[in-house]
């Protein structure tokens, strides 16, 4: 079992537990039995987090939630794979970040910025 490192009792920001920058802030709320993620970064950390989340002894069938703070793409490029990893967890967040993510509207989102040349998959 891999050791929890709380932020606060029974918060664990995930870049904190591995010891190294996996995107953006992805907290882990617990009661010692369920469970929810604010966030989820980006799809290529999805199953790094989910895996330290089964290495804390959290059972992936007792995630309840998974929520969006809002539709930044560094924020939620990861809830498609988050949600097949976690079918049991409801999906919610902002009614605009729905609307922004499922418009794909890539400026408000932050997934194309041309003058930088950033061009990220929804």
């Amino acid at each position: 079992m891999l050791t929890r490192n709380e932020l606060f009792p029974h918060i664990i920001e995930m870049n904190y537990q591995a010891r190294r920058r996996l995107g953006c802030c992805v907290y882990l709320i617990h009661d010692n039995s369920d469970w929810m993620l604010i966030d989820i970064g980006y799809e290529d950390t999805v199953d790094e987090i989910v895996d330290m989340i089964r290495r804390m002894d959290f059972l992936l069938a007792n995630c309840r939630f998974l929520v969006a703070t809002h539709a930044d793409v560094d924020h939620v490029q990861g809830f498609r794979r988050a949600q097949e990893l976690l079918p049991s967890a409801v999906t919610m967040g902002h009614p605009e970040a729905a609307r922004l993510l499922n418009e794909q509207d890539r400026i408000a989102t932050y997934a194309e910025i041309s003058a930088q040349g950033i061009s990220i998959d929804l």
